[in-house]
């Protein structure tokens, strides 16, 4: 039996404080943690700390809330960039339907459609999409998880923010025997 260990790299950056408490003084700092696989799977969470950095008043996926609610964060270029690449592709490796799929329920959703899984199986079916091929099979819609590559020049740019060597290190690949 062998375990590969795969390369996962991790970026902190820190945006300031804000006005968490809408009081008039900026007193919580604003996280957002980066993370990239070595095969390329991308994350982004976000964090808002108390005044007293002992607890997050919100964290998680709320990248555009935040920017939503504080105004210097809209003006962050920084904080732009990440927020558009994380709307593109976090957890990259974790889609539901084939770009085809995808395609169609992005249409679907212009619309003015609501995202329901049921009602998207049955707009699949509705378009003979539900069931597509994919890699020699045939795929159902939300049947299994599928990476997104992400396009080689938003890559670099990931990279670039995170400051990831542009050459890899063959010594941190290995394999574990047991």
């Amino acid at each position: 039996m062998s375990l590969n260990i795969k390369k996962e790299y991790n970026k902190t950056i820190h945006f300031g404080k804000v006005d968490g408490y809408n009081i008039g003084r900026k007193n919580c700092e604003v996280i957002l943690e980066m993370r990239l696989t070595e095969d390329n799977c991308f994350s982004v969470s976000g964090e808002l700390w108390n005044n007293l950095h002992t607890d997050i008043i919100r964290g998680g996926q709320c990248i555009d809330a935040l920017y939503n609610d504080f105004p210097e964060l809209q003006q962050n270029k920084l904080y732009c960039e990440i927020m558009e690449l994380w709307q593109k592709y976090h957890l990259n490796d974790m889609k539901v339907g084939t770009p085809e799929q995808e395609r169609a329920i992005k249409e679907w959703k212009a619309q003015g459609n609501v995202y329901n899984y049921e009602k998207v199986c049955d707009y699949l079916k509705s378009i003979d999409l539900y069931e597509v091929p994919l890699d020699g099979k045939l795929y159902k819609y939300g049947s299994g998880w599928l990476k997104e590559e992400i396009p080689e020049n938003d890559l670099l740019r990931i990279k670039e923010i995170m400051e990831i060597p542009k050459l890899k290190i063959q010594e941190n690949e290995f394999e574990l025997e047991l």
